[in-house]
């Protein structure tokens, strides 16, 4: 977009906003013994390079005669494609006549023009004097703080390496990230004497200085202002204050940046402030200054090198785990997975033989092929993907018992009953919220029952896109998939099976609710008792 265009679209919607607020709304009758009233401010930034709007809204939440504190909820917008929204707290407070302390805390939230996603927490210090003003900030992004960019001439994708219980991200040479920067920055201002010190206009001249850093990444340069306000401007609404300024800034990466900042106060209170408080009682709503932005750099992985990096999160911060078979064994599987703790991802590689039932803990996602979103331990978020289903070959009762808001995707499991009188690949009792999904589970017995998948209560429920065999070589029962009680069972796009000595289905259903949308499934079913709902298959048969 052209910053003409830019210009105009932006006066237009501060014109409208000025129109629709310009009359007090009803709760703006305040007790005369407060000071201060919310307002919301609109400020347009034209630059040479890049362009801005913003809104702000202050908002007192608690006040006395001589401190202050507020809520201000900012949202930006630049003609780059960037936007991004601040929401913080402050508290400011007159020390004497000449002096107000103040600080204040932000979460900040933003989405580059290059469409990556940041969250930054910042924190701030304030003296505001009649002649001088000093302030400084400091800026500490988290969460996620680097993501993979389109671009930069990748010779390829990240690989994925799994060995020795540790998954391990390789970017090609040349790819791109761009990352999120902590830093701070400071300033000091001096009051142009041209007006006296009680009077509705005021000059203010501004210099300071920013430094942003990671690793090989450095933003630092000095930056200056100058600042004119009316605290009442003539002909418009009680209370309006207008302020007009330069902006320049110089550092090592994005060069010479110059705006003129222009600001539009919309007061929510029905007095006219401006007459009534003194010059520092005025000051005590003074728009917060800070960094207009999250600051974000971008480079190679590995400036014309492949960097490798661990990964120890999922994209959202949980615990991952990793275990593969030359690092972890089969007989030491079941305790791994407990130690890894509820609503963690366990990942596995290999194949693992046990005679122990690996019981997940609630929340836990236990997973072999598959895409996985994770964060490598400098914050960068990639999806990464295993294209080998991970095998669990045991001979227990039950190979896996699942629990609340458990997840078993991309695995092949095996239950092999000997020994023992009957065995289950999967089960659970009485838990809810399960998801079963993309992978390969048979129960083979000789003198038992058989089967691979055995629900008994629990509800919200879903099985969908597995193969599921069970089979009884002697005169035993058998069933690939066995619900008993459970409400809400969802089960889409199986190949189910079962060989026994009885004729059974496949699937068999007792006193169990099926949902909507169990389609596309292949093989047989039998039930009993009351059975709600319709599994459908590709035969064209159906079940109840």
């Amino acid at each position: 977009m052209k910053p003409t265009a830019t210009y105009v679209s932006i006066g237009r919607a501060m014109l409208i906003a000025a129109t629709l607020l310009s009359t007090p709304p009803a709760f703006a009758q305040e007790d005369v013994a407060k000071k201060w009233s919310p307002h919301f401010d609109m400020q347009l930034q034209p630059g040479l390079h890049r362009s801005l709007m913003e809104g702000d809204l202050f908002l007192p939440v608690s006040q006395n005669a001589d401190t202050l504190v507020f809520g201000d909820l900012r949202a930006r917008f630049d003609d780059e494609g960037a936007h991004e929204g601040n929401f913080g707290l402050g508290l400011r407070r007159m020390i004497n006549e000449d002096w107000i302390l103040g600080g204040y805390g932000f979460y900040d939230r933003q989405t580059s023009a290059l469409g990556s996603r940041f969250d930054q927490a910042t924190a701030g210090f304030e003296a505001l004097g009649r002649n001088w003003d000093f302030r400084a900030n400091a800026y500490v992004p988290f969460g996620s703080t680097a993501s993979t960019v389109e671009g930069g001439g990748a010779t390829g994708s990240p690989t994925v390496q799994l060995a020795n219980n540790a998954l391990v991200l390789t970017l090609p040479a040349g790819g791109r990230e761009e990352r999120a920067l902590p830093g701070f920055d400071a300033e000091v201002g001096w009051r142009v004497p041209v007006f006296d010190t009680e009077a509705g206009k005021q000059l203010r001249l501004y210099a300071g200085g920013y430094r942003f850093e990671h690793d090989a990444l450095l933003v630092t340069g000095p930056r200056v202002r100058a600042e004119f306000v009316i605290d009442q401007v003539p002909g418009f609404w009680k209370g309006a204050r207008f302020s007009a300024g330069l902006e320049y800034q110089d550092d090592n990466v994005r060069g010479s940046q110059s705006y003129a900042v222009l600001r539009l106060r919309v007061p929510f209170g029905g007095r006219d402030d401006a007459q009534v408080l003194t010059a520092q009682e005025r000051r005590m709503t003074a728009p917060v200054v800070r960094d207009i932005d999250i600051v974000t750099q971008t480079r190679s992985s590995g400036s014309g090198k492949a960097t490798t990096e661990a990964v120890t999160q999922t994209a959202d911060g949980k615990p991952l785990k990793v275990f593969t078979d030359d690092a972890t064994t089969g007989a030491a599987l079941p305790g791994a997975v407990s130690a890894a703790g509820a609503n963690s991802t366990v990942l596995l590689s290999g194949t693992f033989n046990t005679t122990s039932t690996i019981t997940l803990q609630a929340g836990q996602t236990l997973v072999g092929a598959g895409t996985l979103s994770v964060k490598t331990t400098s914050g960068q978020a990639v999806s990464v993907t295993n294209p080998h289903r991970a095998a669990i070959n045991g001979n227990a009762i039950q190979v896996i018992a699942m629990a609340n808001d458990t997840i078993v995707r991309g695995l092949t499991i095996t239950q092999s009953s000997s020994g023992i009188a009957s065995g289950t690949g999967l089960y659970a009792s009485n838990n809810s919220r399960l998801l079963v999904e993309n992978s390969v589970i048979t129960a083979t017995t000789s003198s038992g029952t058989a089967s691979g998948v055995s629900f008994s209560g629990g509800s919200d429920i879903t099985i969908r896109n597995s193969t599921i065999s069970a089979t009884a070589t002697s005169a035993g029962g058998s069933r690939a998939i066995s619900a008993n009680g459970v409400t809400d069972l969802l089960i889409a796009g199986n190949t189910v099976s079962n060989q026994d000595f009885y004729g059974g289905g496949a699937i068999i259903l007792n006193n169990t609710g099926i949902a909507t949308g169990s389609a596309g499934n292949s093989g047989t079913c039998q039930t009993f008792g009351t059975v709600t709902g319709t599994i459908s298959f590709t035969d064209g048969s159906h079940c109840p």
